[in-house]
């Protein structure tokens, strides 16, 4: 299209923008177009104070700005107060926004991130309209002048639409001379469509309902292309006060059209998947919802949402991960009816809503094909992948006579899905909702256990030898309403929420900073082993936090064990080789907990720079009388000595388990038999005690 290039030498800008760099970035680029940027302000209240104090020809006006008011507010402010042009400046927003944006009837949008182009002809346009409006109230021959040279589509139309003349703006925006348009007319540059449009407007102003109009409309470039435009038109009159002729302004508006076309997309829509969003969803499932209750039908809202998406995310990145949610977007819409509607909320979770639920048999069916979908493998940037699906499904009117309680109901039945062992679905019940109460109430206090110190740990000695001569640390919750919560209660719950590197965090430090004070205090342990969730071990910056902790309590390395779980380590192994190298180059001690409850392969677990190998306490229960357990004891300890790793027997409970677990060379145990688990000082004692029963003990230095 046509370029717009006024004249912009000596125009005084002034930037509202609380982004330090944009603000930079948008000075720079205004100076380049010959403007002069007299100030910038970060905020609405320093904006209006530096408009009334520089009087600026033009106010670059961020919407989103930081504060009490945002650019909208400012904007209103300044221009009660002087008459200069505002230009928004946005990176889209919510159409409310957009909304209240056009009844400060703003010069122009301007999109970030800013083109020169775009940004000079956004400015002349604003600065000339503005200059506009002003000479419209002065002479003829002044406005004749202002005519020739305007920045914008200017033209004086006859009452049948034969142009009278066009200035040279009007001939680029169409591409035809101005002789060309001359000798045509308005109505043979508009869509046929839009031509009765048009009567309708002029029709109006000759009545003398309005002294002007605007409206926005598409008209036709000598090209073929189809243009947006903003059309104001006035009526000029004779002396005898008839309409003479009119005075039209186009200004191209193409862009802003498409931007706000896109805004209304990024309002409706998931950009990501394509799908329908959250706001979308709510607005479509209430009408959903009347027109079941019309029809006195049902309707079905699924929950659904992904097992094992976060682990993906975190060990091949969020690109992987964005590619995989477009990959299950794209399998539910195959899978389902075209009228039914699908939704990406947020994150991992989908929505979708099945209008006419004619039985809970029916809705079981389309449950069961969505889950067997999702969990065939994705191929994903050349590597394969498979996660599964857990559903929870409301029906209405039964489950929830509104939106949010249907949503709410279907997604607590989505959680006992995974909670009964995840990749199937679940139909909401009554109970679901006390559990999910429960379940949230919790989730509060474990977000502020931390803060408030409400954990603690506590030691269980490992014998080596007939001597305590380390301890595992444990975590322990005392709730301050509930008391003591297990931890196989507010473990998972800690992980789903991600709170369990912080808490690890805390754990790491804790234990290094006690063995140090045991140490001290003259009770000597060899070391401290603390239990590490994948979710700890591969996040940023573990490495980090155990070398602040050892630093910190003035530990060596070999001070510290760091136990994962079996199943942990095969869940991403080259990650958490690369991981557990780096501790034992650090000289940290690293241990597989619950060995033999996972599936790892043994490639892997040779590959693993291990020190212990902990037999999980499940297979010790049954011994020295189940023949199964003895097996596996006997292999895994043989497994140990053939990698040259030390072997640690859990749950040893009587003396019996004991004798059979030293016949077999497995000198390291732990379990009640021994001790339960200690607070600090307890543990001291227990400590000092054995030491002092042990002939001619002497304690290590």
């Amino acid at each position: 299209m046509a370029e717009i290039n006024p004249q912009l030498d000596r125009q005084r800008v002034l930037i509202v923008e609380d982004e330090a760099v944009i603000a930079m970035e948008l000075a720079e680029l205004l100076r380049e177009c010959g403007l002069e940027v007299v100030g910038s302000a970060a905020s609405g209240e320093l904006a209006i104070a530096e408009a009334l104090d520089k009087r600026p020809d033009l106010v670059m006006m961020d919407i989103m700005i930081k504060g009490p008011m945002d650019g909208i507010e400012a904007a209103t402010r300044i221009r009660a107060k002087l008459d200069v042009p505002v230009v928004f400046l946005t990176a889209y927003g919510d159409p409310a926004t957009l909304e209240r944006a056009k009844r400060v009837a703003p010069y122009g949008y301007l999109l970030k991130p800013y083109r020169p182009d775009a940004l000079r002809a956004t400015v002349g346009v604003a600065l000339y309209k503005h200059q506009l409006e002003r000479r419209l109230h002065e002479s003829e021959a002044r406005f004749h002048g202002a005519f020739d040279h305007a920045a914008i589509g200017m033209a004086l139309v006859a009452r049948s639409g034969r142009f009278l003349q066009v200035n040279r703006a009007m001939s680029k925006l169409f591409g035809w001379s101005a002789e060309e348009l001359l000798a045509s007319n308005l109505a043979a540059l508009a869509r046929a469509e839009d031509r009765e449009l048009d009567q309708s407007l002029f029709a109006k102003l000759d009545a003398g309902d309005r002294p002007s109009a605007q409206l926005e409309r598409v008209f036709m470039h000598r090209n073929g292309d189809a243009v947006w435009m903003q059309m104001s038109a006035s009526v000029v009159r004779d002396h005898e006060h008839r309409p003479a002729y009119y005075v039209v302004q186009l200004q191209d508006i193409h862009a802003r059209k498409i931007a706000e076309e896109r805004l209304h997309y990024l309002a409706h829509f998931d950009p990501l998947t394509g799908l329908e969003n959250r706001a979308s969803l709510h607005s479509r499932l209430e009408q959903a919802m009347s027109l079941a209750q019309r029809n006195r039908r049902h309707l079905a809202v699924v929950f659904a949402d992904l097992d094992g998406f976060k682990l993906i995310n975190d060990s091949y990145g969020h690109r992987t991960g964005d590619a995989l949610l477009r990959q299950v977007g794209e399998r539910l819409k195959r899978t389902l009816r075209a009228e039914d509607l699908i939704a990406r909320i947020g994150g991992d979770e989908f929505v979708v809503v099945i209008s006419d639920a004619a039985s809970d048999e029916v809705i079981g069916v389309v449950a069961r094909k969505i889950i067997d979908a999702l969990s065939r493998p994705y191929l994903v940037e050349g590597r394969e992948v498979v996660v599964t699906a857990s559903l929870g499904i409301g029906i209405y009117p039964s489950d929830g006579e509104n939106c949010a309680q249907l949503l709410r109901n279907a997604d607590s039945a989505m959680y006992h899905s995974k909670e009964l062992g995840k990749n199937r679905f679940c139909f909401y019940n009554e109970n679901l909702t006390r559990r999910a109460v429960e379940r949230v109430t919790l989730e509060t206090a474990l977000r502020q256990a931390l803060p408030r110190g409400e954990f603690r740990l506590v030691y269980q000695p490992i014998i080596e030898n007939g001597q305590p001569l380390s301890a595992e640390a444990l975590l322990r919750w005392d709730h301050p309403e509930r008391g003591a919560i297990a931890p196989d209660v507010f473990i998972p719950i800690a992980e789903e929420t991600h709170l369990l590197p912080a808490i690890g965090d805390w754990v790491l430090r804790s234990a290094c900073a006690q063995l140090r004070r045991w140490r001290d205090e003259g009770m000597y342990l060899q070391r401290v082993a603390v239990n590490v969730s994948f979710q700890h071990l591969v996040g940023p910056g573990f490495s980090g936090v155990v070398e602040a902790a050892l630093d910190e309590s003035g530990l060596d390395g070999a001070s510290l064990e760091i136990e994962i779980t079996e199943s942990s380590a095969m869940q991403d192994p080259e990650r958490t080789i690369r991981v557990l190298q780096a501790l034992r180059a650090r000289g940290v001690l690293v241990s597989i907990d619950d060995f033999g409850t996972g599936y790892s392969s043994l490639s892997h677990l040779a590959r693993l720079p291990l020190n212990r190998v902990k037999i999980d306490r499940s297979f010790v229960r049954d011994l020295p009388s189940g023949a199964a357990a003895a097996a596996v004891v006997g292999a895994i300890a043989a497994l140990g000595r053939t990698l040259a790793l030390n072997v640690v027997a859990e749950g040893v409970e009587n003396a019996e388990q004991a004798a059979f677990l030293d016949g077999e060379k497995i000198n390291e145990m732990q379990g009640f038999h021994f001790s339960k688990p200690l607070s600090p000082q307890a543990l001291s004692a227990f400590v000092r005690g054995a030491a002092s029963r042990r002939p001619g003990a002497a304690r290590a230095a």
